[in-house]
């Protein structure tokens, strides 16, 4: 009011220079606010997501270690992981090592009941079987060919490399006669699978 009263009483050359004035002014406040907005919008959008990386990180350590991570998966509040991870945050989920360690029991009992189940060999084969069921003796290096001993040696050595999707590719085309004894170790890989993938989709990887 000070100032529009001081220009009404100003000469109308001296009043359109002082609105002139007046007017840059406030167009560069105008900006200088916009801008120290647009910064403070930087800033809190830069701190939420270094908390949402500390949270992402805190969850996949628990995830990796096989920890239980109900109260972390919930802190990220995410629906995606919700719905991959919902499943395991009571209990945790499978690890690499777990799966790792638990394998050579379910290929040792995969390969006994293949050689079980192949009767229909000729005499050669079945002598190789019988002798090879008595030592439960199998390939520990990667072998080529669709036998199960070779099929169960390649997801061995993937599964060792720490590529379990790949093991589990390895392991599809055996027959289903077959899937009793890697059940429970192909449910754990598939939880664990998932279970990264999540995690690796939620970090932008």
């Amino acid at each position: 009011a000070t100032i529009e009263t001081a220009l009404k009483s100003q000469p109308a050359s001296t009043t359109t220079d002082l609105q002139a004035k007046l007017d840059a002014t406030l167009a560069r406040l105008g900006e200088a606010e916009a801008a120290a907005t647009a910064r403070q919008s930087e800033a809190e959008t830069a701190a939420a997501k270094a908390a949402r990386d500390l949270a992402l990180r805190d969850l996949t350590d628990a995830v990796t270690a096989g920890q239980p991570f109900a109260d972390k998966l919930q802190a990220l509040a995410d629906p995606a992981l919700d719905a991959a991870l919902g499943p395991m945050a009571d209990t945790g989920a499978p690890t690499l090592a777990s799966l790792q360690a638990a394998f050579p029991d379910a290929a040792r009992e995969t390969l006994h009941l293949s050689r079980e189940i192949s009767a229909q060999d000729g005499w050669t084969d079945r002598l190789v079987d019988f002798l090879g069921s008595r030592t439960e003796a199998r390939s520990l290096t990667p072998q080529e060919g669709d036998g199960v001993d070779a099929v169960l040696s390649r997801a061995e050595f993937a599964l060792a490399e720490g590529r379990v999707a790949d093991a589990l590719a390895e392991l599809a085309p055996l027959d289903p006669a077959l899937a009793a004894p890697l059940e429970a170790w192909t449910q754990d890989a598939n939880r664990h699978v998932s279970a990264m993938v999540a995690l690796a989709a939620a970090g932008g990887e």
